[in-house]
């Protein structure tokens, strides 16, 4: 099976589920799908009162968001520390060099990408799931 119908196969079977059959006022569903596209995955289904919806977006997204910063934090300081012993020289270019080069190296860069792809599986999923609401 590739990976498209997989994906497809999952977004099918999350939004057959009961939980999509619900009516809601078209400005309350416009404003939701807004909060939940530009504030954070999830806001919008707290906004239909759908908490438990909301803290599943939100808590994946919470958790992806986590993961991809605390990797950020760790190459920024590895490089800090070179530039610091004099291992690295003050360039622009050769840092980002050397970030590129550490992003694509290692077993963390695996987890990283994971995190990525959950963080916009989370933003997008809690975007169509406000969007196959109905209005009343």
């Amino acid at each position: 099976m590739s990976g498209k119908a997989l994906g497809s196969l999952l977004i099918s079977a999350f939004f057959a589920l009961p939980l999509i059959v619900e009516t809601v006022d078209m400005n309350q569903k416009l404003k939701a799908i807004i909060l939940s596209a530009l504030v954070f995955p999830g806001s919008g289904q707290f906004l239909i009162k759908r908490p438990v919806l909301g803290g599943i977006f939100a808590g994946l997204a919470l958790i992806s968001f986590s993961i991809i910063l605390m990797a950020m934090v760790e190459r920024s300081l590895l490089i800090a520390e070179k530039i610091q012993l004099g291992e690295i020289p003050l360039d622009i270019e050769m840092i980002t060099g050397l970030l590129l080069q550490q992003q694509t190296a290692g077993s963390s860069s695996y987890i990283v990408n994971i995190a990525w792809v959950m963080l916009l599986l989370a933003w997008l999923i809690s975007i169509i799931h406000l969007s196959l609401v109905k209005p009343e």
